[in-house]
C-alpha cells in the first residue's frame, strides 16, 4: 500500500513547475512551438493573469468600501 502525504504549497508549486518545463522543452525540441511562441504565449498569459488578480482586488476594495460607507 503507498502512504499518502500531505504536499506543501511549496512542493505543489515546484512540482507544477518542473513539470511544465520539461513540457515547454519537449514541445520545442520536437519542432512542436518555437521558442519565441512559447514565450509570447507565457507573456500574454502572466499579461492576463495580472489583469484578472488587479480586476478582483479592485472590485473587493470598492465592494468593501461601499459596504462600510453604508453602515
Amino acid at each position: 500500500m503507498i502512504k499518502a502525504h500531505r504536499v506543501t504549497l511549496e512542493e505543489l508549486v515546484v512540482s507544477t513547475l518542473a513539470m511544465t518545463d520539461a513540457l515547454a522543452k519537449l514541445l520545442i525540441a520536437k519542432g512542436v512551438i518555437t521558442d519565441e511562441e512559447f514565450k509570447a504565449r507565457l507573456s500574454a498569459q502572466r499579461a492576463d493573469a495580472l489583469i484578472n488578480f488587479f480586476s478582483r482586488a479592485y472590485y473587493r476594495l470598492s465592494d468593501h468600501s461601499k459596504s462600510t460607507a453604508t453602515d
